[in-house]
């Protein structure tokens, strides 16, 4: 079973959710090119340094839980983990900085 990539896409889901029926910031969106070029500064720094520290043996993934393509040593579901991570925290900033209006 492909747990990791299973974790991944609902997670992604559960975002995609969160921003358009529950906080309605409508952030995660093709159109909004402030959060292309915060993701993609986070992308360059996340291969660099996932990619060394995974090529150093200080994380491990097992392949029967990913899908099998990786970047070049780091499985696609880490990255878009990441980029998950980062997303959160910035509905979450966004969220709170709408109620503190």
């Amino acid at each position: 079973m492909l747990a990791y990539t299973f974790a991944v896409v609902v997670g992604m889901m559960l975002l995609l959710f969160l921003d358009r029926a529950l906080i309605r910031t409508h952030m995660l969106s093709w159109k909004n090119k402030r959060l292309w070029k915060t993701t993609g500064i986070f992308v360059v720094f996340q291969l660099i340094f996932d990619n060394y520290f995974t090529a150093q043996g200080l994380w491990v993934f097992d392949r029967a839980q990913v899908i099998g393509i990786f970047l070049p040593v780091i499985p696609i579901e880490n990255l878009l983990f990441g980029v998950e991570l980062l997303w959160m925290a910035l509905l979450l900033y966004a969220f709170l900085s709408k109620e503190s209006r």
